[in-house]
């Protein structure tokens, strides 16, 4: 074997793992470019996720208000009635306590 087929050899082992070295690099170079669109998507996901939980917390906050408020409204509005129906009441007892005390004369 003479010096030159071994530098021959070891030229086509060179250009080999370079070529090889070039692919490696650019598979590599997809793979990040595609983990940082991966890692960007993720976090619209999660920040849109966040937003819509949001809503729904605000959205429930919102509800609960309302229904607060129906609530005092109801129980004022049943209040009222109760206090016109015990002031109706009192009128009618005055009124039969004044029939009674002008029977008793």
């Amino acid at each position: 074997v003479t010096y030159k087929t071994k530098t021959d050899k070891l030229d086509d082992h060179l250009s080999t793992l370079s070529k090889t070295m070039e692919g490696m690099m650019k598979e590599q170079e997809q793979i990040m470019k595609a983990s940082v669109r991966h890692e960007q998507h993720m976090k619209k996901v999660a920040l849109m996720r966040q937003q819509k939980m949001q809503e729904f917390i605000d959205q429930e906050v919102q509800f609960a208000r309302m229904s607060l408020e129906k609530q005092k409204q109801n129980e004022l509005g049943s209040e009222e009635m109760v206090n016109k129906a015990l002031e109706k009441q009192k009128k009618l007892m005055s009124a039969v306590t004044s029939v009674l005390n002008d029977s008793t004369r």
